[in-house]
């Protein structure tokens, strides 16, 4: 399954979507982190264990996810 990511902008109801996300899909799906210093703590192979992304993530970090 290619991963969902969703970039949270400041101000555009972003946290509703987020619960949206943890309410409907298995928590160990959800990347627990919301931020690319979060990214930056794991390996890339560490990172394709989660199918879901969403926080406050640049589109350069974000490549790292294919």
């Amino acid at each position: 399954m290619r991963p969902i990511v969703f970039l949270h902008l400041p101000k555009t109801a972003g946290q509703a979507v987020r619960m949206f996300l943890n309410a409907s899909f298995p928590k160990r799906l959800l990347f627990p982190g919301q931020l690319d210093s979060h990214l930056a703590l794991y390996s890339v192979s560490d990172l394709r264990q989660y199918s879901i992304f969403a926080g406050h993530f640049s589109w350069a970090m974000l490549d790292c996810l294919g």
